[in-house]
């Protein structure tokens, strides 16, 4: 029989090691939540520049093959890459697992209560009201060449979706639960609510009506504790989902 005293045991891989002593160091408070505070405007400022109708507009299309449509189109998904996706991955990198970042079914019962009561009783007839504004119909839908059609209206109501996906996922699930181990519950619901109502005033590269803009305070704190309460992202997204899906709904449903 061979015997195995002699057998030299492998080396150990210098680079694993560094990479998990530095994994562990960057999952290490506080470091782990000053990268999240860090990224925050970094993450918004790279969908601002680079995921906007307008850089569309300016680098992908001519006057003459330019559309709003696909020009938002493209703004929608920078939302859904940049913010969603990008969140999710940097948050993975930083120790998160999905379930961790509110990407989970949650308390789902509480959850799909809470939307039956609110979409239908308080989204629906405020967004109804909300379309007879005169600043209202300026800025909705965003993209004005999918009033033209119902199959450009569907298009643009499916991308829309992509974009809340990563508008919740990134403000409500990364900012939010990636801060609560620094600040608590209710100081990360707080921290998350700032960026995302001053975003408001710039996104687009316009600038939202002051009324939504001034509404993204109470709202984001109560989608920022619909989340906590059920720790999950997509009961926020379908409310915040059907505000600007209703909205324009209304708006089309006019002519």
């Amino acid at each position: 029989m061979c015997s195995n005293n002699n057998v030299i045991p492998p080396e150990p891989d210098p680079y694993r090691s560094a990479r998990l002593l530095l994994l562990r160091t960057l999952r290490t408070e506080p470091l782990r939540s000053n990268i999240v505070l860090v990224s925050i405007p970094v993450l918004l400022v790279i969908f601002t520049y680079f995921g906007s109708n307008d850089f569309a507009r300016r680098h992908f299309f001519t006057p003459e093959t330019y559309s709003d449509l696909y020009g938002f189109i493209y703004h929608h998904l920078g939302a859904f890459v940049i913010l969603g996706l990008c969140s999710v991955v940097l948050g993975s990198v930083l120790g998160f697992r999905p379930r961790e970042l509110g990407l989970g079914a949650g308390d789902w019962r509480f959850g799909l209560k809470f939307c039956a009561i609110v979409i239908p009783l308080l989204v629906a007839p405020i967004t109804f009201a909300g379309s007879f504004s005169a600043d209202v119909v300026r800025e909705y839908p965003v993209s004005k060449e999918a009033l033209r059609s119902g199959g450009a209206f569907a298009m643009h109501v499916a991308f829309y979706l992509c974009y809340y996906v990563g508008w919740e996922v990134f403000f409500r699930g990364y900012a939010l639960f990636g801060l609560i181990e620094r600040f608590g519950k209710w100081g990360a619901i707080l921290v998350q609510v700032i960026p995302s109502t001053v975003i408001h005033t710039s996104i687009v590269c316009a600038g939202k009506p002051f009324a939504e803009t001034i509404g993204a305070v109470p709202v984001g704190i109560l989608l920022g504790w619909l989340t906590v309460r059920t720790r999950s992202v997509w009961y926020a997204f379908a409310i915040h989902a059907a505000i600007g899906v209703l909205t324009d709904v209304w708006i089309f449903s006019k002519g």
